[in-house]
């Protein structure tokens, strides 16, 4: 009996010793309130094998609203970031290009004070642009960015425009993830075939070039329909679908919930991002995993990804006439829009699906915690 209450004590000790030694990790981006690709990642890292071998915590710097709540997210993290970065062992901070890279180097240099380990995490397009903009910013960005012990990467690409001397061996290559689709999509042809595109709806973006060239596969197709999901320039995206005459088979949508951008991919046919400006789109990697034929622009980590003829359809950014002729030669061709949708779920599940990237993420987090 004696014996019993022993051994079941010392499991007890055992369970509480391997809660206390789980190694802590602190993310540190934008809310689970803000939209956009980077918020996306990090709550794919949460759902996934991380949050069973680390203890996760999310600490927001921003917040996709007001200015007063942006300022006031920003101080908010600024006073309690010494006390969140103390108690963790990896430091993964999650940044942008711009005022995104100068706010999150405050927090990439206090970890630094406090001696912890910090993982840099570049998102979004246009890095390396920022990065040439003036020289001795630059020098400035290379040693914030030289503080990190491991700088994460989205593709090849983007790694090739971090050029530091002595970068290379803190580099890592680590898609963002996407969500594995194991199920059958019926998709609903009643009503003519569905072109989506996700994210914001802005002119970078490629989206009003994106309404121009719906106006002749309208013509030609009208019954195909244009779902635009985001939020930004909406009420310039309708004025050119007014012009346009194609306002009533343009559909501005919003920022969709998970389940409803779910549903909205399960019912589009084609996907189209036609960005003059990318890192690896998370938008793109989930109409991947939805089997949805891709069009889009060799812009950023995307020809990393899309290859032209197999897995999508690539155009130069701004050449609506090329963006027309490949939304016709897919809707035109169903044999071929199965081929890439097939070639492309085929990728996602075997390079971006969220077990993988987390594994891979998790290799980082050991070898960093050995050293």
């Amino acid at each position: 009996m004696a014996s019993d209450i022993l051994e079941t004590n010392l499991i007890t000790i055992e369970l509480k010793i391997l809660v206390i030694v789980k190694p802590k990790i602190l993310h540190i981006g934008p809310s689970r309130k803000s939209r956009g690709g980077i918020s996306s990642v990090i709550t794919a890292y949460f759902e996934s094998s991380l949050f069973e071998n680390y203890t996760m915590n999310w600490l927001a710097t921003q917040e996709d609203t007001t200015t007063i709540t942006k300022v006031s997210t920003f101080l908010k993290a600024l006073f309690v970031a010494p006390c969140f970065i103390f108690k963790s062992d990896i430091i993964h901070i999650h940044t942008a290009s711009n005022v995104s890279f100068y706010r999150k180097s405050i927090f990439v240099v206090l970890s630094k004070i406090l001696k912890k380990k910090v993982v840099l995490h570049i998102h979004g397009g246009g890095f390396g642009e920022f990065l040439n903009k003036n020289y001795n910013k630059k020098r400035i960005i290379g040693c914030l960015i030289t503080l990190s012990d491991k700088i994460l990467c989205l593709s090849t690409t983007k790694a090739n425009e971090i050029t530091f001397p002595g970068i290379s061996k803190k580099i890592a290559i680590v898609s963002n993830p996407c969500p594995s689709q194991t199920y059958s999509i019926q998709r609903d042809k009643r009503h003519g075939l569905k072109i989506i595109y996700a994210g914001w709806i802005e002119k970078e973006k490629g989206v009003f070039d994106l309404i121009l060239a719906f106006k002749e596969v309208y013509q030609k197709f009208g019954g195909c329909k244009l779902i635009l999901a985001g939020k930004g320039q909406i009420k310039e995206g309708e004025k050119i679908a007014i012009e346009q005459n194609v306002v009533d088979n343009v559909i501005f949508t919003g920022w969709l919930q998970r389940d409803d951008m779910n549903k909205a991919y399960s019912n589009a046919d084609i996907f189209c991002l036609p960005s003059y400006c990318e890192g690896v789109p998370m938008s793109m990697l989930e109409a991947m995993a939805y089997g949805l034929p891709i069009i889009t622009t060799p812009v950023g980590g995307i020809p990393d990804i899309i290859k032209h003829g197999e897995n999508g359809l690539l155009f130069n950014p701004g050449d609506i006439h090329m963006l027309k002729n490949l939304m016709l030669q897919l809707i035109s061709d169903q044999k071929l829009r199965e081929k890439i949708g097939q070639n492309a779920k085929k990728y996602a599940q075997l390079n971006c699906s969220i077990p993988i990237i987390a594994d891979k993420v998790s290799l980082i987090y050991k070898t960093l915690l050995e050293k």
